[in-house]
């Protein structure tokens, strides 16, 4: 079978956002400003203050309770059209990145323990699932130094999606998105070869994350 080799953005050029955490400074690439200058109510600061609940609070989506086991702080939202070398295939490319608060889930105290943010993400997706979800299939992954775990969020009447989730702290984690839009109908699976294609093209965006101590 031939490999698919998709052209990427060139993530490596594009500008650096910067946030500011309790101790930790984290930035990750990508063109966000416009979006996050248009939707100014959907977007956090770049001055994060993730052990502040009412922070959380004040981003919750519509009839979202302060008691769900994820909230969600989002930093950014990013698209890209996506061609296939040497071939006439393609699609598009969404991110979404986002600090994720976990909470109120039995036995997790810690998710920087493997196990635990395992858990913690399968909780959440035994509620949200209808039964035609395709994952979890978990699997953790290292990039640049950083052990991610991922996820397949894919839903039988949506485009393939994968998340991936960075332990930040004991409660928080980054979770990045990626929603694959027009690569296969929406009904079908990913064949290995384009997983494989889709998967190079999430961690190349991923390996440009860096998480850092504040007072480095």
């Amino acid at each position: 079978m031939q490999e698919i080799i998709f052209k990427w953005p060139g993530f490596e050029k594009l500008p650096i956002n910067c946030f500011k955490l309790p101790k930790l400074n984290l930035s990750f690439r990508g063109n966000i400003s416009e979006r996050r200058d248009q939707e100014l109510e959907r977007y956090v600061g770049y001055e994060v203050d993730i052990d502040d609940d009412e922070l959380f609070y004040r981003y919750l989506h519509a009839f979202q309770s302060k008691d769900n086991p994820f909230l969600y702080l989002t930093l950014g939202d990013l698209s890209y059209d996506v061609l296939q070398q040497g071939g006439c295939g393609g699609g598009s490319l969404e991110i979404n990145v986002a600090i994720a608060r976990i909470q109120n889930i039995p036995e997790v105290v810690d998710v920087r323990q493997r196990d635990q943010l395992e858990r913690s993400v399968q909780f959440l997706f035994d509620q949200e699932s209808d039964g035609e979800m395709h994952g979890p299939n978990f699997e953790w992954v290292s990039i640049n130094g950083l052990n991610y775990l991922r996820e397949d969020g894919t839903h039988e009447r949506s485009n393939p999606n994968y998340i991936f989730y960075l332990p930040i702290n004991q409660r928080h984690a980054l979770a990045v998105s990626f929603d694959f839009l027009g690569f296969v109908p929406i009904d079908e699976s990913l064949p290995t070869e384009l997983y494989a294609a889709l998967m190079s093209g999430a961690e190349s965006f991923l390996s440009y994350i860096q998480i850092e101590d504040a007072n480095d």
